[in-house]
């Protein structure tokens, strides 16, 4: 058959597990071949490309999120979608979801994970974020906010605004909030949420 210009024909069809559309797909650090994805179920799961018939392994459940606790026995009130995740290190990382933006630990399994929202502030939705900095590698990103270490992310949800986070400071009163930064061409456009976000390469522009 003859090909369009500019069309690509997929390589490979993975099976990932989710009952959703996927939303975001990322390579796991130092794990070559595997892959971190997230969807409308509220999962996210590493899948291997090498074997596209093997089970997900869940790293995030909305079973055991503080507000989904029904979701299981009435699963059309399910309102925790994960839209998108970003890893900080090889192990570590932060979920933007209907929850908020939460932090995960591929090491842990699902009903270990913190299911707590890391900011507030009219951000209990998280639909987008961009690491502007994260602790070193060496440490979880628990351990190197514990120490000391700036942990600097900007976070857009169901408005038009986005704010600037230090995930170091607090987690009472919005103390984590340093800055809120609304684009020019959306002042005055309050129905607009933002659904992403991304740095240049030397983090000078969002």
């Amino acid at each position: 058959p003859s090909m369009i210009p500019g069309s690509v024909s997929p390589l490979l069809s993975m099976h990932t597990g989710h009952r959703g559309n996927v939303f975001h797909i990322t390579p796991c650090h130092g794990q070559p071949g595997k892959v971190a994805t997230c969807a409308a179920d509220g999962f996210l799961r590493i899948s291997d490309v090498n074997s596209p018939g093997s089970e997900s392994t869940v790293i995030v459940s909305p079973e055991y999120n503080d507000h989904d606790g029904l979701f299981f026995v009435f699963p059309g009130l399910r309102s925790s979608m994960c839209f998108s995740h970003h890893f900080m290190n090889e192990n570590t990382g932060l979920l933007c979801s209907q929850n908020g933006l939460r932090r995960f630990d591929v090491r842990l399994p699902a009903r270990e994970q913190d299911n707590r929202c890391l900011v507030r502030g009219g951000l209990d939705t998280c639909k987008a974020c961009a690491i502007w900095s994260a602790p070193s590698s060496s440490s979880s990103s628990a351990q190197g906010l514990e120490q000391g270490e700036s942990s600097y992310v900007f976070v857009g949800g169901s408005e038009s605004h986005v704010a600037l986070c230090d995930l170091r400071m607090p987690w009472v009163d919005d103390k984590r909030v340093v800055e809120v930064y609304r684009p020019r061409g959306l002042l005055g456009k309050n129905n607009v949420s933002v659904s992403g976000l991304d740095l240049s390469k030397d983090k000078q522009e969002l």
